[in-house]
């Protein structure tokens, strides 16, 4: 019995050893750095589409994901990303939803391959007061063609490191469609430049959307944020146009500007608002469209990884417009009929690890 024993730990023991010498003749390798983390949100909300209102649970964003990563030498770390947002309200979620990427990082900056937030869509998460909340400016900011605010598919991302306070980043995505590719005629190219110094932190980016039909959409976005002792004040402006490649079919253009700002109350309640606008423009002159939103709450820190809030949101549309105020991040959308006015109160806890 001793001697089976003794058989056995030594079965054990060897290849334990074997890999240990073959570590130490090889150098050993950095271990790998796995971090689990979660972004629960959950609201209830009163939501009125200028007729009618009902109470809802939405789970605006909730996401669980990890981050990896592996140090190979002294200067090059290969990272890893993977989202699944977690829809509470409705009990379902979706691996890769989100950002999904694995890279490499460098002295001479990051790149990252897979689906990932885009510069410009960056530009806005930076300045928003109100994301996945109702209120969040992607509401106004985006419409159909005109979409800065996308993760690309099938995307190379570049990050270059901080030079001075710029940083240049660029983004090509291969296609929007799940299958192959043989022309590229659906990609993206969408790129940003921000450059910080004392308390100002100002961007400028670019997009060219191409699609299918021979419809291309392109646009400019632009921020500017200041942030003092307590408070935060930032500014919005975007422009963007779509034609047909055959130059038959009416363009279209639509120009957005917004502005946000947070004030701390003291050391536990922030306030917080944000208005954002935009206006269509048709060729043809038949149609002109414009939309605002105002935003305004209140947040209560119970600690850095948890926030309770409250706050309302209200939409001004034109007759023929479309303006809303929960369809993007929040989790529900309000089905709106032209020129409806709808308004939102929404209570919410935020619960981050």
């Amino acid at each position: 019995m001793k001697n089976s024993c003794r058989l056995l730990a030594l079965a054990i023991a060897l290849p334990s050893a074997f890999a240990s010498q073959m570590a130490l003749a090889q150098g050993t390798a950095a271990p790998v750095d796995l971090r689990f983390y979660g972004h629960l949100h959950l609201s209830t909300d009163y939501l009125n589409d200028g007729n009618a209102g009902g109470l809802n649970v939405a789970s605006n964003a909730s996401r669980l994901g990890f981050h990896a990563n592996h140090r190979v030498s002294d200067t090059l770390e290969i990272i890893a990303q993977m989202e699944k947002q977690v829809d509470f309200a409705e009990g379902r979620g979706t691996w890769g939803a989100r950002d999904t990427v694995v890279g490499l990082r460098g002295e001479w900056g990051t790149i990252r391959v897979g689906h990932y937030q885009s510069p410009t869509m960056a530009m806005l998460s930076s300045i928003e007061e109100f994301r996945d909340r109702v209120g969040d400016g992607r509401n106004l900011m985006v419409s159909g063609l005109y979409n800065f605010d996308r993760r690309l598919r099938s995307g190379v991302h570049y990050e270059s490191v901080n030079m001075n306070g710029l940083v240049v980043r660029v983004h090509y995505g291969t296609t929007e469609s799940f299958a192959a590719t043989t022309d590229n005629e659906d990609d993206v190219l969408n790129a940003s430049v921000t450059y910080q110094h004392g308390n100002w932190t100002v961007a400028g980016g670019y997009q060219r959307d191409s699609r299918f039909d021979n419809i291309d959409a392109t646009g400019m976005r632009f921020t500017a944020m200041y942030s003092g002792d307590g408070w935060r004040l930032a500014g919005l402006y975007q422009t963007s146009e779509s034609s047909h490649a055959d130059g038959l079919s009416q363009s279209v253009d639509m120009t957005g500007y917004g502005v946000t700002g947070r004030y701390q109350l003291s050391s536990d309640y922030w306030l917080r608002a944000q208005v954002f606008h935009r206006t269509f423009n048709v060729s043809s002159a038949l149609y002109d469209g414009d939309s605002t939103g105002f935003a305004v709450g209140i947040d209560r820190n119970l600690s850095s990884q948890a926030t309770l809030y409250l706050m309302t949101v209200f939409a001004n549309n034109g007759s023929e417009t479309v303006g809303h105020i929960n369809q993007a991040g929040h989790g529900k959308s309000l089905m709106l009929e032209l020129g409806e006015d709808p308004f939102a109160i929404s209570a919410g806890i935020i619960f981050r690890f």
